[in-house]
């Protein structure tokens, strides 16, 4: 099963109470986009993603759009399952619907995710690094309300995605020596910090950034 390291289950789509039409407000996900701008964030957004409920890959729609009385906008959904949603008051204000058209009776489950949105090229030190990993703890914080949960997990650091087809057990990373687990490497806040402006090179090989959390 893939691990979703930031997931908030939005809604369940399930057979049993579903035709295979469903709608959602688009205020729902305009807030968690909305942290974006409020938090000033350029590097890194939320994500949504429509999954099997058991997180093995993704639903993908027959159609997707946002209506409202007067428009209707199409959304593309991507081949892993993202739901490409704009950050748009005007939508919330005109009470927008997200409709989803499945090709049959949908089982599926909506969820959060965060996702880098630097090119990893731009990437070129250690202080790039964890200008990411400030961000992201940013985000995770202005989502706090949102997770289903009181108290978020410990920020730990970031959690380099590798490349699936990388077949290696570890990296070097500004000299020091990592272990590379289920194609992740996890760096902490107290690594980033005490390595300064340290050149690296991870264009060949990170495909995203996400959160490191405590267990």
């Amino acid at each position: 099963m893939r691990k979703l390291l930031v997931v908030s289950t939005l809604l369940l789509l399930s057979q049993a109470a579903l035709a295979a039409e469903s709608k959602i407000p688009y205020g729902d996900f305009y807030k968690r986009l909305a942290v974006v701008e409020k938090q000033g964030l350029t590097q890194v957004s939320p994500a949504f993603f429509l999954l099997k409920p058991d997180g093995s890959g993704p639903c993908i729609l027959h159609n997707a759009y946002l209506e409202t009385n007067s428009q209707t906008i199409a959304v593309e959904q991507t081949s892993n399952g993202e739901l490409m949603l704009p950050l748009d008051a005007q939508l919330k204000q005109n009470k927008a619907e997200l409709v989803m058209d499945f090709d049959g009776e949908p089982n599926c489950a909506m969820s959060i995710q965060t996702k880098l949105v630097k090119p990893t090229a731009q990437i070129s030190n250690i202080a790039d690094l964890l200008a990411v990993a400030n961000e992201l703890d940013s985000l995770m914080k202005g989502h706090a309300g949102f997770w289903g949960k009181l108290f978020l997990p410990d920020f730990n650091g970031i959690s380099l995605q590798l490349r699936k087809d990388l077949n290696i057990n570890s990296v070097v990373i500004a000299g020091n020596k990592f272990n590379v687990v289920n194609h992740q490497v996890n760096l902490s806040n107290e690594w980033l910090r005490g390595q300064g402006e340290k050149p690296l090179d991870l264009t060949f090989q990170v495909i995203d950034i996400k959160p490191w959390l405590a267990n």
